[in-house]
């Protein structure tokens, strides 16, 4: 088993109801694994993450930015990234406006 920290940046962090946490998987177990996690334990995430999960666009055309530990990650190949022990994952939800 490993732990991965999970950081929820702005209105996720709202919708989440906290800011950070560690999410325990199995080892060998990949980032689309633990979005899928993360959807468990926060419902209220569900449709922002699931549209990322069940789409083959470019992460970068989701509302929903990824970082996995300093690094933005912009494909759905990311997604098939396999977590290490104390891997840091950023999630932040971007908003435009002028």
């Amino acid at each position: 088993m490993i732990k991965v920290k999970v950081r929820y940046l702005g209105f996720l962090a709202d919708l989440s109801n906290t800011q950070e946490e560690e999410i325990v998987l199995e080892e060998g177990l990949s980032l689309r694994h633990l979005l899928v996690k993360v959807v468990e334990r926060h419902p209220t995430l569900s449709p922002l993450i699931k549209s990322i999960l069940n789409e083959s666009k470019h992460l970068e055309s989701f509302p929903i930015t990824i970082i996995l530990n300093s690094k933005l990650l912009s494909s759905n190949q990311d997604l098939t990234i396999t977590l290490k022990e104390n891997d840091l994952v950023v999630l932040s939800y971007l908003v435009a406006g002028g």
